[in-house]
């Protein structure tokens, strides 16, 4: 929205019968995404770089894959691109698979963002979880490995690296708007934007106060940092242990990325960088599955996975990070 084309011309209507927000009553045709908001983009790039170590990060609808690429190609541009891709409905890992695709390497494919969950949806190890029939704490670290492993900025939603599932507020205790008006069609966003769970108490070492905005789940309590630091095993020490990972290998956190397999539930995917290759495995469903090696890698990190052999054996909602080179 920051040109408007140069005739000022009226955007067309959009034709929707019941427009959520009344900018959905316009197709944003004329006064969103002109040609000169790149030019635009490269004067607020060259301003940021002044200051050092800054990040410029835009905002684009989802599906916006042209978009993307344009706004953060090159070295002139936004520094990276949130997607909103993988904030809804369990995608599948074909179509998983199909939008990472996009974002294979080089300066000319551009910088993305992945996010899995945010303040505006359902958490995703309930979410996603749900969808596949698979509870919160194997959810969790297979969602985390998948996120820390693509290729792009990475946002981590708070209490994410907790596995903390979808929090439950009942309708006295709403806030949003959206889920006063909706109920019980929907809840609204107040289930994913309660208090953090730092330790094991009534008000979870949120706040000293008699209430908090929204309450605490007992079930989020549970996972508290407090706790959670003190399990070697923890979502919160498995969460770390990727991170790491991630910093540690250039290609996990620059390097290529190409689809090897994407069927059924089975999701496998490379990151190469200078003759590094990372093979990243997952395996989305509740069956068992298996992959055939010439010679067994070096496995850097597993939720369950292990070699029989040359023989990956993958269990349900499991995932593994192996080194092929």
């Amino acid at each position: 929205y920051y040109v408007h084309d140069e005739a000022l011309r009226d955007n067309p209507p959009s034709g929707a019968e019941a427009p959520a927000l009344p900018r959905d009553m316009q197709i944003h045709q004329y006064n969103s995404n002109q040609p000169e908001t790149l030019d635009f983009l490269a004067k607020v790039r060259e301003r940021m770089d002044g200051f050092g170590d800054t990040m410029t990060v835009a905002e684009l609808a989802p599906g916006s894959y042209a978009l993307m690429r344009d706004y953060t190609k090159g070295q002139n541009r936004l520094h990276t691109a949130y997607a909103f891709d993988f904030l809804s409905a369990w995608p599948g890992a074909a179509k998983m698979a199909e939008i990472l695709d996009q974002w294979r390497d080089g300066p000319d494919d551009g910088w993305p963002s992945w996010a899995f969950s945010n303040h505006d949806v359902k958490r995703v190890a309930t979410r996603w979880g749900e969808a596949l029939g698979c509870p919160p704490p194997r959810a969790a670290p297979l969602f985390m490995a998948l996120l820390l492993a693509l290729r792009g900025t990475i946002f981590l939603y708070q209490g994410e690296e907790l596995g903390l599932p979808e929090g439950d507020v009942p309708f006295d205790k709403l806030q949003d708007p959206w889920g006063i008006n909706g109920w019980p069609a929907t809840k609204g966003r107040d289930g994913c934007r309660t208090p953090m769970p730092w330790k094991d108490e009534v008000l979870a070492g949120f706040s000293k106060a008699k209430e908090t905005w929204l309450p605490i789940d007992a079930r989020q309590r549970t996972l508290a940092v407090d706790k959670q630091e003190k399990l070697a095993e923890s979502m919160l020490h498995t969460t770390r242990a990727l991170i790491a990972l991630r910093k540690e290998s250039a290609a996990l956190n620059a390097g290529a990325f190409r689809v090897v397999e994407a069927s059924g539930d089975l999701l496998v995917f490379d990151r190469k960088l200078e003759g590094a290759r990372i093979q990243c495995v997952f395996n989305f469903g509740a069956s068992d599955a298996s992959r055939e090696y010439e010679a067994k890698p070096k496995v850097l990190w597993t939720s369950d996975p292990v070699f029989n052999g040359s023989t990956l054996m993958i269990p349900p909602f499991s995932a593994a990070i192996l080194k092929l080179a």
